[in-house]
């Protein structure tokens, strides 16, 4: 995995990942395990590499799937978690079905988010 961002704008902890695939549970739990260690609130995962059908298995007791998107032949896909404690409140989420993006909008604080994760780059905007 590569750690290309950490990010705390006055808002939840942010952490952009690009994972080269998670189909592989040492993998997935060391990706899960580096983000509590670091304390990450939120994390924008590319790359993920993961069948509809498997996304679930990138949530534990700590982090669960606001939002993903998978490709149908396993090569892109790219997923937000967050923090299962976070006091955040999801209004929307949505994704294409080619594995290119995803999205949630959510109130954290009264202050508006939107999160949106794509095969190109990460955004986390707020006040949108």
């Amino acid at each position: 995995k590569s750690l290309l961002a950490i990010w705390n704008l006055g808002l939840p902890l942010a952490c952009l990942i690009i994972a080269l695939g998670l189909n592989e549970p040492v993998k997935r739990g060391k990706s899960l395990d580096f983000l509590r260690k670091k304390t990450v609130d939120i994390a924008l995962l590319q790359e993920t590499h993961l069948k509809i059908a498997d996304v679930h298995r990138c949530q534990n007791r700590h982090y669960m799937i606001a939002a993903s998107s998978s490709a149908p032949n396993k090569t892109k896909g790219v997923s937000v978690l967050i923090k299962r404690n976070l006091k955040l409140n999801i209004l929307e989420s949505g994704a294409d079905t080619n594995g290119k993006f995803c999205f949630i909008k959510c109130n954290f604080d009264s202050v508006k988010i939107l999160i949106l994760v794509s095969s190109d780059q990460s955004t986390f905007f707020h006040g949108w």
